[in-house]
């Protein structure tokens, strides 16, 4: 069967989104196509979903500690010159624009379950992404939202931190302001008590932004992991006060093995 429009989709499609898009297609006049808004639901209360924290789930998703939305054109005319590009994240988006076409935002929800899943099934999903993550990174090497999602991969389908670092840190070579990168290396270096260059990727960060992650949050993060007591206000003094509270606590490491 042919229909003139392309529903796509993996994940679960309310009944309210569902009954409405027949009444939205018979009135679509000149649009080529709809966004549609995605829940993606998490098991972790903290969660990066493209550049956006995940806040925390209260709805019916039990299984869910948090959730972050984003939005795609996922229903579009049947027409050869919209079509898919990229392996990850794809979309027909600018492809609806260089056609001439426009698209809008009807505010239709789907629900992604996706990262709940669990066993086998995660194992699976997660080395499939990993492979074409990768691929997608060998065809747009400057993308640094790609070298982010390979870092991601790294560590959830290979347990690779190393691997996982190094592309964290290729994303930041490539864009200095990509600040999820420079939170994930100061993450990193911090679990592995590896206090001074955590501290310099998080002097990266921004003063003020709505990602969570500004410099005084994350500094805050690693005084409280090195057992520092920080008063300071002023940013630059906290940096200094962490670090002389790092070689003091080296130096106080040291004197006690050579005792």
């Amino acid at each position: 069967m042919t229909t003139d429009w392309v529903l796509v989709l993996d994940e679960e499609l309310p009944d309210e989104t569902r009954h409405g898009i027949p009444g939205l297609l018979r009135s679509s006049g000149d649009v080529a196509g709809y966004l549609v808004s995605f829940r993606n639901y998490f098991k972790k209360r903290f969660n990066d979903m493209l550049g956006s924290l995940s806040r925390e789930n209260k709805d019916r998703h039990e299984r869910a500690s948090s959730y972050a939305e984003h939005s795609n054109c996922r229903l579009f005319r049947r027409d050869p010159r919209i079509f898919f590009t990229d392996r990850i994240h794809e979309g027909v988006e600018q492809q609806i624009l260089v056609a001439g076409l426009r698209y809008r935002h009807p505010g239709f929800n789907v629900l992604h379950f996706g990262y709940l899943a669990e066993g086998e099934r995660w194992e699976a999903k997660q080395d499939y992404y990993h492979r074409i993550t990768s691929l997608a990174v060998q065809e747009a090497p400057f993308n640094t939202h790609l070298w982010l999602q390979i870092g991601i991969a790294e560590i959830t389908a290979r347990k690779n931190v190393k691997a996982e670092l190094e592309c964290f840190e290729q994303a930041v070579r490539i864009d200095p302001k990509c600040y999820g990168a420079w939170r994930s290396i100061g993450l990193i270096h911090k679990a592995q008590r590896s206090y001074v260059p955590a501290i310099k990727a998080y002097d990266c960060l921004p003063d003020v932004c709505d990602y969570g992650i500004t410099r005084a949050k994350a500094l805050g993060e690693i005084g409280v992991a090195m057992g520092a007591r920080v008063e300071a206000t002023d940013l630059e003094a906290t940096i200094a006060q962490l670090e002389h509270s790092l070689t003091v606590n080296v130096a106080q490491e040291e004197s006690s093995t050579g005792s």
